[in-house]
């Protein structure tokens, strides 16, 4: 007798029992699915690979409120993923429109844009960057390393991160700039 494919209500339930073996069950039933439904909408293969691994990542973390949420009398997971999708992408867009109006003070889209007005362009340097990481915290430092800003500058491209993220290098920035005063530097140089 042929073993019967667990139904998503199952692999939901061992995932939210802390079983990663059901999530990556999960994940190669409709990780292509997701990835076409969002690709049709934006049209771009690379923001449609980070709105597809954001909701990925919305679901896998652990005692997530997303899957939580997930009510298989409303709507099949496909449908739960795509709507997960969906809000990504019109918040995306919605972050997109504030930006071509920006806030005074607000965080610039990226290390070019910031690098004429900022105290900060010449603190590229590996010694500089050592020392900051020394004082982050743990998610500013998981920020900084997974966005790799040590490689890239303190500011880079953010049309597509969410808010946490944005406030997350806003205080790496702050941080930043804390450490190049204390060095003597101020916004005129060393």
């Amino acid at each position: 007798m042929p073993s019967q494919r667990p139904s998503d209500r199952v692999l939901i339930a061992r995932v939210l029992a802390g079983k990663a073996s059901s999530f990556a069950t999960l994940m190669r039933r409709y990780e292509a699915e997701l990835l076409a439904h969002v690709q049709r909408q934006l049209r771009n293969r690379q923001q449609a690979e980070e709105v597809a691994a954001w909701v990925w990542e919305s679901l896998a973390m652990p005692n997530s409120s997303q899957l939580k949420k997930f009510d298989p009398a409303r709507a099949d997971f496909l449908t739960y993923l795509k709507l997960l999708a969906d809000s990504r992408i019109r918040q995306n867009r919605r972050n997109v429109q504030k930006r071509k109006h920006p806030e005074p003070g607000a965080l610039p889209d990226s290390f070019e844009d910031a690098h004429a007005a900022n105290p900060l362009a010449d603190l590229l340097d590996a010694e500089f960057m050592e020392r900051l990481q020394a004082r982050l915290t743990p998610p500013e430092l998981q920020f900084f390393r997974q966005e790799r800003l040590h490689e890239r500058g303190l500011l880079t491209h953010v049309d597509f991160l969410p808010a946490y993220q944005r406030k997350l290098a806003e205080r790496i920035l702050k941080k930043a700039m804390q450490l190049r005063k204390e060095d003597g530097g101020g916004v005129g140089g060393k």
